[in-house]
């Protein structure tokens, strides 16, 4: 009991119970037992506390003596509105989803008597924004070999901009990119180490309001060299034509062609809209290394793909005819 002071008992015994007290009564046949104090509060952590935007995050300090903890969520004008419930063992907690409004959450102790405590209490608003936008880029869990990738999505009607998040956990509690744009992609502004990633987007409004984030995804980023699909290459009438897959709408690509595989003086280092490049034919057998790099519309470069080989067979050493050359790969 929290306010006011109530008299309980039984044809074996009564009890005066004071606010911020509580008698239990095992059964019918024993008096109430002596009145013992509530559970306090529990001491919310603020630095772990995050009450917007969601999913709402708050931890505390383990009350003694609790068995557990009652968490509810409230309309903070209407208490007696009931939005959210749990019971939970920990002394965390996570609510992904909430409707809009002013909302009251709290946090009590429960002993192993079922008898709940005290409140922790923590007014918050959700804003009833504009829904998060549909993502098309990266794709849900895809590896990249870019340190900063590109990250796009739809256009929410109604929308002025975007804000994008990158963090290492769904939580999201110190995002590593927080970047707000008024596109609908964005390249993140830092260099991310090889690893597991997540992202989130969420819609701003004309007035600079942040709806709701979207589902964090997964994205990994890696250091191992992107693939370039280079293809067999074909010789003929002293020339050599080298093709490879060709990237996204708008890149562009640069290829370079090598003796030594080292690339310090390349034989050739051109830049091309088409995923393939004509040169000249060397006509000094051995081996050359070819290696391509993606080219994005924003001009961001792509690390240079694996290098493969090419060999020069003999017969066209010296020039006793033309055909398909063996790529292989290193």
């Amino acid at each position: 009991m929290v306010e006011g002071r109530v008299q309980v008992g039984n044809r074996h015994g009564q009890r005066m119970v004071d606010p911020g007290q509580a008698s239990l009564s095992a059964s019918a046949t024993r008096a109430p037992a002596p009145a013992q104090p509530l559970p306090a509060a529990p001491v919310i952590d603020a630095a772990r506390l995050r009450l917007e935007p969601l999913p709402l995050l708050a931890a505390w300090q383990p009350v003694p003596q609790a068995r557990g903890y009652r968490v509810e969520v409230v309309r903070a004008d209407a208490p007696e509105i009931l939005l959210f419930a749990r019971d939970t063992p920990d002394s965390s907690i996570r609510i992904d989803d909430l409707p809009p409004g002013q909302l009251r959450l709290l946090v009590r102790a429960v002993t192993a008597e079922g008898v709940e405590g005290h409140d922790s209490a923590h007014d918050f608003q959700v804003p009833d924004g504009l829904p998060p936008p549909l993502t098309t880029a990266p794709l849900h869990g895809q590896t990249l070999a870019l340190a900063q990738p590109r990250f796009a999505w739809a256009q929410v009607p109604g929308a002025s901009g975007s804000v994008l998040q990158i963090a290492q956990d769904t939580d999201f509690r110190q995002p590593l990119v927080e970047r707000r744009t008024d596109a609908t992609r964005l390249r993140s502004p830092v260099a991310l180490a090889p690893g597991d990633y997540y992202w989130r987007v969420a819609s701003v409004d004309a007035q600079g309001r942040s709806g709701r984030f979207g589902q964090a995804l997964p994205l990994r980023i890696s250091d191992a060299p992107p693939e370039s699909g280079l293809q067999p290459a074909q010789a003929g009438k002293g020339q050599l034509t080298l093709r490879w897959q060709a990237g996204a709408e708008g890149q562009r690509y640069r290829v370079q062609v090598d003796r030594r595989g080292d690339f310090s003086a390349p034989l050739l280092d051109r830049e091309t809209s088409a995923p393939e490049v004509v040169m000249k034919q060397p006509w000094r057998g051995g081996t050359l290394h070819v290696r391509v790099q993606y080219i994005d519309d924003d001009g961001y470069a792509a690390p240079f793909s694996t290098a493969q080989q090419i060999r020069l067979p003999c017969k066209l050493c010296y020039g006793a005819g033309a055909g398909a050359l063996l790529l292989l790969a290193l």
